[in-house]
C-alpha cells in the first residue's frame, strides 16, 4: 500500500488526476475522510455515497489534465495544466 506508493510517487502524480471512493457505510466514510485528512493527496479526492456523486465530482474537478509532480507542499510543478481534457458521453480526448 504506502511503501508501494510512495516508491511510486511521481508516476501517480503524472497520471492520476482525481479519486473517489464509493462507500455505503457511515463509519467508513468518516475513517476514510480522516485518513485523507492525515495524507493530503495532491489530487482532488473525494468520498462519495453513490456513483453519480463519484462523476459528478470528477466531472467539475477533472476536466484539465495536470501534472501533480513534485515535493514539498508548494512545489512549483503542482497543479499544473498539461493538456485540456475533452470528454463527453461518447468519450474523453486529449488536447494540448
Amino acid at each position: 500500500g504506502l511503501k508501494w506508493a510512495g516508491e511510486h510517487k511521481e508516476l501517480l502524480d503524472e497520471y492520476i488526476q482525481g479519486i473517489t471512493v464509493i462507500l455505503n457505510s457511515w463509519v467508513l466514510t468518516k475513517l476514510a475522510n480522516f485518513v485523507l485528512s492525515v495524507l493530503k493527496p495532491p489530487q482532488p479526492t473525494k468520498i462519495c455515497r453513490d456513483e453519480a456523486e463519484a462523476i459528478a465530482f470528477l466531472w467539475a474537478k477533472c476536466q484539465t489534465a495536470r501534472s501533480w509532480g513534485g515535493s514539498g507542499k508548494d512545489a512549483p510543478r503542482r497543479g499544473k495544466t498539461a493538456s485540456t481534457v475533452r470528454a463527453s458521453p461518447e468519450g474523453v480526448g486529449v488536447g494540448v
